[in-house]
């Protein structure tokens, strides 16, 4: 899989973002969410894609870009291994105001929007595959490709790994959590941005269907 060729620093507030360049990746990327549809598929297939995964997804496939925006979430990965020895570029947006070591900190700029650069900060719905997507935008990608972005179960599991807690109110929180991306996947419209859910079962609808073969290109 290509890595970055980037400097780490102790907080620092964004990338250089001549190293995450889509002119050099192309514009097409794969955001990794958590949801459990993702279990499904190959992520080995992903190695020569810019990929950006969310929260748990390391233990399942080291990405190019591991994010978070939960506390909590990045207090535990910090304590595991593959979190520890992941070559990943490793961005948290800074959404609870707290600051730690060896991650980069980008800043939220509200709830629901389509985020436009790093440096004006990302759109976070509250919810770190929201905020995920907005990375993707910032970053440039024209085309992004959604995996685990399902806001319900899959053979009685919420997650991709079984790593993430679950939640007695997970049934609102998913609610929450589709409402918000239904939202993105108006205004979405609006722009030149593609983004494909890769899931046909997935409770958000918003976004246009196309299976992961499609998304590979793999003819």
């Amino acid at each position: 899989m290509p890595k970055f060729d980037i400097s780490r620093g102790t907080k620092k507030y964004y990338p250089d973002v001549n190293t995450i360049n889509p002119d050099i990746w192309g514009k097409k990327c794969f955001v990794i969410a958590g949801g459990s549809s993702g279990r499904r598929f190959d992520l080995k297939l992903l190695d020569n894609y810019f990929t950006i995964g969310i929260n748990f997804v390391y233990f399942k496939y080291d990405p190019n870009i591991i994010f978070m925006i939960d506390s909590a979430a990045y207090k535990r990965a910090i304590q595991n291994k593959k979190f520890k020895i992941s070559t990943a570029l490793k961005i948290w947006c800074l959404y609870y105001n707290y600051e730690m070591d060896d991650i980069y900190y980008l800043r939220p700029c509200g709830r629901y929007g389509i985020s436009r650069s790093l440096e004006d900060g990302l759109y976070h719905g509250n919810n770190s595959g929201y905020c995920g997507i907005q990375l993707a935008i910032a970053l440039g990608f024209t085309e992004i490709n959604l995996i685990g972005v399902d806001c319900n179960t899959e053979n009685g599991k919420w997650h991709l790994t079984d790593n993430w807690q679950h939640r007695p109110d997970m049934l609102r929180t998913m609610n929450d959590f589709r409402e918000g991306y239904e939202k993105l996947a108006t205004e979405i419209k609006k722009t030149d941005i593609k983004i494909y859910n890769l899931n046909e079962k997935s409770a958000v609808k918003g976004f246009p269907f196309k299976t992961f073969t499609e998304a590979l290109n793999v003819q």
